[in-house]
């Protein structure tokens, strides 16, 4: 988790890059390489709209490109989001992201015992990674930020939003109206012992909302409402 808390929004890092003039060695190697790679994968299904070489900003004064190359494809009407490791070849992409965030919204519920029916969810998902292949000893913990994407390939979804619920490289974040009973003794850390990096935020209401849940709704929420990570558990009513 560390690891997060320490890192900038990723557009707020780029920004930073353009402003100070810098460029990274080999940027433009993996630039090339990146787009090679999800042209291939793309195999005249699409088209590329951008296609970047991440670059790390581990100190003040120093920037270095990861082995992640990044950008935007289009395809079938869809704009989509991929990160490509130029190293090892492996693809993520977001053409899949909404069906394992849902399988994510499912492996919680149960895991919290709501019944679904009396629930309203949205869910979302952030991924890192190790920014290289071969550890760079001066920064060991260094991630690279891929987005909201997902590995392409993919055989068991549930599988991986299972994997994804644990692996502290992947952020999860779940809100979840619902008319069941929200009190303090319900759940313990027991329930959330082996989720790394989630949260999930359970808001109690008398009527499931009409409109699509989205972050705004939450963020104005007033009543009672719990938030739940692997580290505590609180209770909480605003309004």
């Amino acid at each position: 988790m560390k690891r997060f808390l320490r890192r900038g929004a990723a557009m707020l890092l780029a920004l930073a890059i353009l402003l100070l003039g810098g460029c990274a060695e080999g940027e433009g190697e993996v630039q090339k390489v990146g787009k090679k790679l999800i042209k291939e994968y793309l195999a005249g299904r699409g088209e590329i709209e951008e296609c970047y070489a991440d670059v790390q900003r581990p100190d003040a004064d120093k920037l270095i490109v990861s082995d992640y190359a990044k950008g935007t494809f289009r395809m079938g009407g869809e704009s989509y989001e991929f990160a490509v490791n130029v190293v090892t070849g492996e693809i993520w992409t977001s053409e899949r992201t909404a069906e394992c965030t849902d399988c994510c919204l499912r492996l919680l519920e149960a895991r919290l015992g709501l019944e679904p029916a009396a629930c309203k969810a949205r869910c979302a998902m952030w991924t890192h990674a190790p920014a290289w292949q071969t550890p760079n000893e001066d920064y060991p913990d260094e991630t690279a930020y891929l987005g909201q994407v997902v590995p392409v390939g993919i055989e068991d979804m549930d599988a991986y939003a299972a994997q994804a619920i644990a692996d502290g490289n992947i952020r999860v974040d779940a809100h979840i109206f619902c008319t069941e009973l929200l009190s303090e003794d319900r759940w313990t850390l027991d329930d959330t012992a082996d989720w790394d990096y989630v949260t999930v935020c359970l808001y109690a209401v008398d009527e499931l909302p009409q409109e699509e849940i989205t972050y705004d709704l939450a963020s104005g929420f007033k009543g009672t409402w719990m938030q739940l990570t692997s580290e505590e558990i609180v209770r909480k009513t605003d309004g």
